[in-house]
């Protein structure tokens, strides 16, 4: 098989396509975002702009508050309207997918590594299962959906922390976070085991082709190379990807590999080395798709966001 990213697709899904004029405004998921693994801290918390992001995972959970606005959250097999007031948890490594439905949108999004707030299910016995459900891929916590002004109010109080940083936040938030497991708990989302599903065993299996791609993305990767990864043939591996990803392994790949050259268009760096990092060997393809998928040039968008 030829280098993915040269290959031309008549199938080609856009799950992001931004037509609205280039705005300073934080954009899910990309590298506007305060990531959790860019940060110092293992959380993160505020009020963003939701564009839309294509199918997905990352380490760290992820809670977010609809406050205006509306948006198709999608999991594997699974999709929602999330609307004012909707709270949608989602667990790490949980693949999940955002699309706005009207034209304004706001949400307020919390991301936090689990690992941190683990220690304090050792406290009494009858905890001490809890991380292992938290961690378990065949788990009840995959995601759910709830209303709550109880969740919501403590969100704000993170959001307030962390935006003010005054003394001790550091050890505010996770406390707060710590009452928002309990609450989950008392309340029976991330206590009982789920059978895994046909979904989740395909997602289980799609995963490590997800971290191949994290890890070599900005090297020549191709189909034969991911399936051979998973140890599947490469009908089976664009088969289940299609499916329950809900775009081709090419399109994730060109996607993932725009956003993670948003990191490296904030340094004062010819085009052509960004493209070059990001795995595209042609600056022009890589200009081209950047502007399919971003609704601009990258000079453009570092002009306006950098």
């Amino acid at each position: 098989m030829g280098e993915i990213n040269r290959r031309k697709m008549e199938d080609r899904k856009e799950i992001i396509k931004i037509k609205e004029p280039i705005s300073t405004e934080n954009k899910f998921h990309s590298s506007e975002l305060f990531y959790i693994e860019e940060a110092k801290l293992p959380f993160s918390a505020g009020i963003y702009t939701l564009t839309g992001c294509a199918m997905h995972w990352h380490h760290s959970w992820e809670i977010l508050c609809q406050l205006e606005g509306e948006a198709y959250v999608r999991f594997g097999g699974e999709k929602i309207i999330s609307r004012p007031g909707d709270i949608t948890v989602i667990s790490g490594e949980e693949p999940h997918e955002t699309e706005k439905i009207t034209k304004r949108h706001k949400i307020l999004l919390l991301q936090f590594q689990m690992e941190p707030v683990l220690p304090y299910f050792s406290v009494a016995k009858e905890y001490q299962h809890i991380p292992s459900i938290l961690l378990d891929p065949f788990r009840k916590v995959g995601h759910f959906n709830l209303r709550s002004k109880k969740v919501e109010s403590i969100m704000w109080k993170i959001e307030g922390e962390y935006k003010k940083k005054i003394l001790g936040y550091e050890i505010r938030i996770p406390a707060y976070i710590m009452e928002l497991m309990v609450y989950f708990m008392r309340n029976d989302y991330i206590c009982a085991r789920r059978p895994a599903t046909e979904v989740m065993i395909a997602l289980e299996k799609i995963r490590p082709a997800l971290s191949y791609i994290e890890e070599n993305y900005q090297n020549k990767i191709t189909l034969n190379d991911i399936a051979g990864h998973i140890h599947l043939c490469e009908s089976e591996c664009t088969r289940l990807f299609k499916r329950h990803m809900n775009t081709t392994l090419f399109a994730f790949l060109q996607e993932y590999r725009i956003e993670r050259s948003l990191e490296f268009l904030q340094d004062d760096q010819p085009v052509s080395a960004v493209a070059d990092k990001a795995g595209f060997s042609d600056p022009n393809y890589y200009s081209k798709v950047f502007a399919k998928i971003k609704g601009c040039s990258p000079r453009e968008y570092r002009n306006h966001r950098f």
